[in-house]
């Protein structure tokens, strides 16, 4: 009898990952310097020191794209479209006005 190590978990993750990067390539790369500035805005707030190079990342401006432009720019995998999404049943905003009475003028004028 011998044993192994589990992996299932940390497969399922590499792949997920792989996955995202194929829908969006470029995203790993985009959550390290992420990271990397949400790291180097922590450390200047603390009052601790930060090199030139670390001064210029910070000054960069990000780049933003909208989540539309990219769904044009990349086909959804089999060239189909994503599924439409479900209007809400209910409109947003204000809930429904109850009367005081309960309901019984309704069902008296409906008869």
């Amino acid at each position: 009898m011998f044993m192994m190590k589990n992996t299932d978990r940390e497969d399922k993750e590499k792949a997920l990952k792989t996955n995202w990067e194929t829908m969006e390539p470029g995203r790993a790369e985009k959550a390290e310097r992420s990271r990397r500035r949400f790291l180097l805005m922590q450390k200047k707030a603390a009052g601790e020191e930060i090199t030139e190079e670390d001064e210029e990342f910070l000054k960069e401006k990000r780049e933003r794209v909208k989540k539309k432009e990219m769904e044009e720019a990349a086909p959804v995998a089999g060239g189909k479209k994503p599924p439409a999404k479900k209007p809400d049943k209910k409109p947003a905003g204000k809930a429904p006005e109850k009367n005081d009475k309960g309901g019984a003028e309704e069902d008296k004028a409906s008869v």
